[in-house]
């Protein structure tokens, strides 16, 4: 999901306008302006929603189902906000998750948190998963 101005950009590709459907790489780095906002699925089926004017630099982002110890997350958190449920490579590995920002840097101990920086101060709120009664 992607609503107002949303770009993404790497070396590669360059800037590109993203929109509904497209495709975000291990190596980009994506931006949102005012009254902006997207929704990102990793293939991993982690879920991010990235606030409106904050910039996420994806560094890497390597997920296989056949060699699982290759798998790994590497995002850094320029400016803005995000929300974030990990998807299997937090759950399977969580030394293989890891988010840095200006003044924090997250491993993953649940699997649903979220990040906001305000004057250079990095704010967490982790959420537990909910366990369902048995």
């Amino acid at each position: 999901m992607s609503r107002g101005n949303v770009e993404a950009i790497n070396d590669q590709s360059g800037l590109r306008s993203l929109k509904r459907g497209d495709t975000v790489y291990g190596n980009d780095i994506v931006k949102t302006g005012d009254n902006s906002k997207v929704h990102i699925r990793f293939i991993d089926n982690a879920l991010l929603a990235l606030n409106a004017n904050s910039e996420l630099a994806i560094n890497t982002y390597v997920f296989s189902k056949k060699n699982a110890q290759d798998n790994q997350v590497l995002m850094e958190l320029v400016k803005g906000g995000f929300r974030t449920l990990s998807g299997k490579i937090g759950k399977n590995n969580k030394q293989a998750y890891k988010v840095t920002a200006p003044s924090a840097s997250i491993g993953i101990r649940g699997t649903s948190y979220q990040l906001q920086i305000v004057s250079n101060l990095s704010l967490i709120h982790i959420s537990e998963p909910t366990r369902q009664a048995e």
